[in-house]
């Protein structure tokens, strides 16, 4: 009797761990939109979510640090709080692709990206 117990619960776990994996996002897949807006000038910014921070100095500053410092990235401020990081970057010179890398290889893969909102300012016509 007691075996047929811890065989069903045993069962039963092993069905809820497969259903909850199945049901989840396929590994390495990120939630992005992209909105693009006529302006006066030509600018990117990417409002990026990211997992796994732990402290506002040590990983919020770290990670603003190492982004800011990518050609092609004009300014890099990590919202800790929202556990956001706001970039400004030339699409000519980078992708926004290369600045999520960029933040998942760090600190040996800490850091999980989830979310990238893409909002592009073009140059309205002159008419």
């Amino acid at each position: 009797m007691k075996k047929q117990l811890f065989l069903s619960c045993i069962c039963g776990l092993l069905t809820i761990c497969l259903f909850s994996t199945s049901c989840s996002n396929k590994e390495g897949e990120i939630e992005t939109t992209t909105k693009i807006i006529n302006g006066d000038s030509v600018k990117n910014v990417a409002t990026i979510n990211i997992e796994g921070m732990t402290c506002e100095i040590g990983c919020g500053g770290y990670i603003s640090k190492k982004i800011s410092q990518m050609k092609g990235v004009v300014s890099a401020e990590v919202l800790f709080q929202e556990n956001k990081a706001k970039v400004k970057y030339d699409e000519l010179l980078i992708s926004e692709k290369e600045i999520i890398a960029e933040i998942q290889k760090l600190n040996e893969g800490q850091y999980k990206v989830t979310k990238v909102e893409i909002e592009k300012t073009i140059k309205k016509a002159v008419s």
